[in-house]
């Protein structure tokens, strides 16, 4: 049964995404038209003219500008399926048709809601980071710290038990992955 909605929402995607191609390039051809059918360059009609012209290019950005957003969802969507489904089985790159999906990881360490700069930086120094610390704490370094204790520990580690105790009141760390694409060819 689950195979078979799996399937069905591929179809759909897929037949969603061949609609949106039809539409781009029906759409680039009326640009197309727009800009090279040049009437009335002068004489009375001239600014009627270019009124409808100018009517047709406002159309054509506001259904191209939905159609970036409809893709952009099906993008989205189809990324959290991927991400899902390579984390899940321990995937980390495909290779499909010249293209290589990998599964990019990006990992934030901020501080949390409640405490400000200072409370951050002086934890910090508590924790003999104060490397990290000038008038404020370096975000990046903390998080290539984090980072590097995540790196040391068993798969499956979550960013927020790499912290270390003594700063997990003051910050917070989560991962978040999703596909990239490389052309091979």
């Amino acid at each position: 049964m689950v195979e078979q909605e799996t399937e069905d929402d591929l179809s759909n995607i897929d037949s969603n995404l061949d609609i949106a191609h039809e539409t781009a390039c029906e759409l680039t051809n009326r640009v197309h038209e727009l800009r090279h059918n040049q009437e009335g360059s002068y004489g009375k009609h001239m600014v009627e003219t270019k009124c409808k012209k100018f009517g047709k290019a406002k159309a054509i950005v506001e259904t191209c500008e939905k159609l970036v957003k409809t893709l952009k969802a099906v993008r989205d969507e189809l990324n959290g399926q991927l991400s899902g489904q390579f984390l899940e089985e321990g995937t980390q790159s495909i290779n499909v048709e010249g293209s290589n999906y990998h599964l990019k990881r990006a990992i934030f360490v901020n501080k949390r809601a409640g405490f400000s700069q200072h409370d951050a930086c002086e934890a910090l120094i508590r924790a003999d980071l104060s490397d990290f610390v000038e008038r404020t704490y370096q975000s990046a370094s903390v998080k290539a710290y984090v980072k590097e204790l995540l790196d040391a520990m068993p798969p499956g580690t979550l960013v927020e038990d790499a912290i270390p105790e003594s700063l997990r009141h003051i910050f917070a760390g989560y991962e978040q992955s999703k596909i990239a694409v490389l052309k091979t060819k």
